[in-house]
């Protein structure tokens, strides 16, 4: 009888698990629509109006898997990061910052800088595809978690193309 309880506990705490941490096309819409900053935006318990991600070594450009990180505050994950910076639900502004020598510097934007995104689910399995004026990239989504200071959104490249036009 304890095994039977023990393997129902089991069980149950299996699903209540994969539950928490399915990802949705709603909740990543909705997550990407909060963080466009329609208040003051020096306000500390707002959401910033950014999600940002390493940039250490190139890593956003080199790795295929990136971590974005959108959270309450002004606060950077290091010294040299990328933000994807949302003005639409889904369009961005993407500026690489670099903090680590005096003066902070950031790279000048450009018609390239801005890129639409869509959402697709294709079989349980959420996709985001960003497009500029010259690329196209598809990626993955590994997970999403929303807590109540930060959500962060994995995210694993699949492919990445240059467009001519």
């Amino acid at each position: 009888m304890k095994i039977l309880y023990i393997v129902i506990l089991l069980f149950s705490n299996s699903l209540i698990y994969s539950q928490e941490n399915e990802v949705t096309k709603k909740s990543v819409k909705k997550a990407f629509k909060k963080s466009i900053r329609n208040k003051d935006y020096w306000s500390w318990d707002e959401w910033s109006g950014y999600w940002e991600t390493n940039n250490i070594d190139s890593t956003y450009y080199k790795s295929d898997t990136i971590v974005l990180i959108n959270r309450i505050g002004l606060n950077s994950i290091n010294c040299n990061y990328i933000t994807w910076k949302f003005y639409k639900k889904n369009a961005f502004h993407l500026q690489e910052i670099n903090s680590c020598k005096e003066p902070p510097s950031a790279r000048v934007s450009n018609t390239n800088d801005f890129y639409t995104i869509t959402i697709a689910e294709k079989e349980k399995i959420l996709y985001l595809k960003t497009n500029n004026l010259n690329t196209e990239t598809i990626y993955k989504v590994i997970s999403f978690e929303a807590l109540s200071d930060k959500r962060t959104l994995k995210l694993q490249k699949l492919s990445h193309k240059t467009i001519n036009r």
